[in-house]
């Protein structure tokens, strides 16, 4: 989606963060936690590149300790940079993707526009939602990651580490991508099937698309004035309460349980609720939820 990218030389004219140099998106889109956590935010690529006691390397000050998922988000940030060194004597250089090769024009530049002015749309539009949700502003990063299927799972940290294991860390089973952890697991299968014995959230979503879309749709079951605050928590709560399971497991070797799951959920639920007017309220079968007033 960026129409320029940079092609590094000596590093002083590319923001680290805010330009397209490394992948196809900015580092702060890639790596959001990391970005937040970052003091330097405006600096160049030479800025952060380590010279000394010896050359190579990366420096980055944080603006707080890191945490074990934290600290795995920065090493993947390093391991994916290590093709970029080292720096040369030779300018940055800004590249036209559309057309690499004839570089930027008018002509160029509108029909680019055209082209993806409905995907821009259809981005801006998923963002506003995602913002939407009442939920820590550290979730919504992750919800973004999420929709842009950018989570550091252990599929695309292969795109890095080829030989890296795919493996789904909880099942054991399939390819752990974001959907397959978030919908397609057998974990996630029963944590879906709990929500949908107390929402209108059907089973048979078979993809993230259509958990986002069928997401504004549902309420709970006997009072439909829920439907915004449900999609608003409640599938925010439970895909990070899979998330930070799973990272538990990665993590700490704490085994990934279905209550244990269900019960963080439950506690975003409630926790997340008493930022949203009304919702603390909500009343779900099946000892979904109990919220004291």
């Amino acid at each position: 989606m960026e129409a320029v990218r940079w092609k590094i030389g000596d590093g002083k004219s590319t923001l680290f963060w805010l330009d397209t140099w490394s992948g196809v998106l900015p580092l702060r889109d890639q790596f959001p936690r990391i970005f937040e956590l970052i003091i330097n935010k405006a600096g160049t690529v030479d800025q952060f590149y380590r010279r000394e006691p010896q050359p190579g390397g990366w420096h980055f000050e944080m603006s707080e300790p890191l945490l074990h998922e934290e600290d795995a988000s920065l090493s993947d940030l390093v391991y994916g940079l290590q093709g970029v060194l080292p720096l040369n004597s030779m300018a940055d250089a800004a590249i036209w993707s559309p057309n690499p090769r004839d570089g930027f024009s008018v002509r160029g530049c509108y029909t680019w526009w055209r082209r993806n002015i409905p995907i821009m749309v259809e981005i801006a539009q998923k963002f506003k939602e995602i913002w939407k949700t009442k939920s820590p502003l550290k979730v919504r990063f992750f919800l973004w990651l999420v929709y842009q299927d950018k989570l550091l799972t252990k599929s695309y940290r292969a795109k890095w580490a080829p030989r890296e294991d795919k493996t789904c860390l909880t099942c054991g089973g399939g390819e752990e991508t974001t959907t397959h952890i978030m919908i397609d697991c057998p974990m996630a299968k029963l944590i879906w099937k709990r929500v949908s014995e107390a929402t209108e959230l059907k089973d048979g979503c078979d993809s993230l698309e259509t958990l986002w879309r069928v997401g504004k749709q549902i309420h709970t079951r006997g009072d439909k004035s829920a439907k915004n605050k449900v999609s608003q928590i409640i599938i925010p709560a439970v895909l990070w309460a899979l998330w930070i399971s799973r990272n538990h497991f990665l993590f700490r070797g704490t085994k990934v349980y279905e209550e244990n799951v269900w019960e963080m959920a439950k506690h975003h639920i409630k926790d997340w609720g008493t930022v949203c007017a009304g919702a603390s309220s909500i009343s779900f079968p099946m000892g979904f939820l109990h919220v004291e007033e």
